[in-house]
């Protein structure tokens, strides 16, 4: 192993023994924030008992203020099932992030305006894992350590790579074997995943790290596209004299009509893309056929012609002294 090889590999443990506790702790708490909606459903969601009829939402909203009257609502989940209640999201006025938000869930039953539960969003299991998974519940300070972690881990990614082709013989670099010690097996179980898991450790990684130095991705970002995508909702117009301000309901039943345009556009859209490859799919099937029968024809083309020239038999039907049987059979297959 030469000098260069023993520094990256040097500083290939290092960097692990530093940060991958750090790195064990982001991966298995993004890994349980995947499935947040399902484990906010089973841990806290109630189930209701179906109704016959829904109660207006603002006699909903009124009940869910209620219950924190010095917080404003912030968001409205509706719920996309009968046994499910409508969720309220309460939030500290004035509050300039989320932290200081302090959110609160509220739920409400849309058949008879009861409170079925609540809880804080901050001190529940979720949100104890985002916060352990941004800034391992040390705030500021450690929303940025988490970003080194992620540099940390592209410098293992890329060093692992390099260790990769040096240290692995060009024919035993794909190769993967249980047999020998414990030790050996571990080595090549740990080279070959961590092959396979390169780019996408580093796609992660740099994704990962704009939370933690988020000015200077949106300063390089300005510098390579000189702008920057509009944030926050879309601003609105002002209103006329003859408008009028709609009340929760008709805002609810115009997203409720806007979702379901949106999927009636999309099954229109997959509708005409299965009608555009329908005929594709049928010449697709049938192709093999065209190509026997294609074959077939070729062969019985190609041996009068050798036969008669004195040449071997055709293998299989296909002559390469006859090129322009094999374009017409080509364009027949096509």
């Amino acid at each position: 192993m030469t000098r260069s090889q023993q520094v990256v590999r040097q500083l290939h443990l290092i960097a692990s023994a530093v940060f991958g506790v750090f790195a064990v702790a982001v991966g298995l708490s993004g890994s349980a924030l995947v499935f947040r909606d399902e484990l906010e459903r089973g841990f806290y969601e109630p189930r209701v008992v179906p109704g016959s009829a829904y109660l207006p939402l603002e006699t909903l909203r009124a009940d869910a203020t209620a219950v924190e009257p010095t917080r404003r609502i912030s968001m409205l989940i509706l719920p996309d099932r009968p046994d499910r209640p409508v969720q309220f999201i309460l939030q500290k006025r004035d509050a300039r992030t989320l932290k200081e938000a302090d959110q609160m869930s509220v739920y409400v039953n849309p058949y008879t305006g009861v409170i079925e539960g609540s809880h804080r969003r901050e001190a529940s299991l979720l949100g104890r894992l985002r916060d352990l998974h941004f800034a391992f519940f040390s705030g500021p300070a450690g929303l940025v350590f988490n970003g080194y972690v992620a540099l940390a881990l592209i410098f293992l990614s890329a060093s692992g790579f390099v260790l990769w082709i040096q240290a692995s013989p060009p024919k035993r670099r794909f190769r993967f074997s249980l047999r020998g010690s414990l030790k050996s097996v571990i080595w090549n179980l740990h080279r070959q995943t961590g092959l396979l898991s390169f780019a996408l450790l580093i796609l992660v990684c740099v994704t990962g790290a704009y939370y933690s130095f988020r000015d200077s991705y949106l300063a390089v970002i300005r510098a390579v596209t000189g702008s920057l995508a509009p944030r926050g909702a879309p601003p609105v117009p002002p209103a006329g004299p003859s408008d009028a301000l709609k009340s929760i309901d008709q805002i609810a039943a115009a997203a409720r009509a806007a979702r379901v345009a949106d999927a009636n556009r999309d099954a229109s859209a997959r509708g005409r893309s299965a009608a555009v490859r329908g005929p594709a799919q049928a010449t697709r099937r049938l192709a093999p056929a065209g190509r026997r029968a294609c074959r077939t024809a070729a062969a019985s083309t190609a041996r009068p012609t050798r036969r008669a020239a004195g040449a071997a038999p055709a293998r299989g039907g296909h002559g390469r002294d006859h090129p322009t049987t094999a374009v017409r059979c080509c364009a027949v297959c096509v």
